[in-house]
């Protein structure tokens, strides 16, 4: 897995809509991007439900949150719609950008990782084992920190 002050990769993966989305998209501004098993599972509705009623204040710290799983893009689009998510899911079906952070899959599934990437895309943070309940809570306090 790649350590904090490595520089993060300009992977790719296709946002809800179907469409191409480069990570390097997000430069300039603190990406919050974490990694998630699949949608419906109930630590992953817990972790994005989280990150949405904190969304608000991530963007205060200049930060936009993304979540990654291996889902298609109608499953991220139905679960966005039905947890009211305000931030993008990427797809990342051939777990290629899973794998560019050196993030292991299990039966074609991530893992719950995060990495806070800062303005310049280098690793600031990195949590590996995730619990997802709390979780955003934590990024959130570390994303403040990065943000003075």
């Amino acid at each position: 897995m790649l350590a904090e002050g490595s520089p993060a990769p300009d992977a790719g993966a296709l946002d809800a809509q179907g469409k191409p989305v480069r990570l390097a998209q997000f430069r300039g501004k603190l990406l919050v991007l974490y990694f998630y098993p699949m949608d419906f599972a109930a630590g992953s509705t817990a972790q994005a439900k989280e990150f949405a009623a904190d969304l608000d204040l991530f963007k205060r710290t200049g930060a936009v949150v993304v979540g990654v799983s291996t889902d298609h893009p109608t499953v991220h689009a139905d679960f966005a719609e039905k947890n009211r998510l305000r931030f993008p899911l990427l797809s990342d079906a051939d777990g290629s950008m899973a794998r560019s952070f050196g993030v292991t899959l299990t039966g074609h599934t991530a893992p719950h990782v995060t990495f806070l990437i800062d303005r310049d895309g280098v690793i600031r943070k990195v949590w590996r084992k995730v619990r997802p309940w709390g979780h955003s809570e934590q990024v959130l306090a570390a994303t403040r920190a990065i943000a003075r």
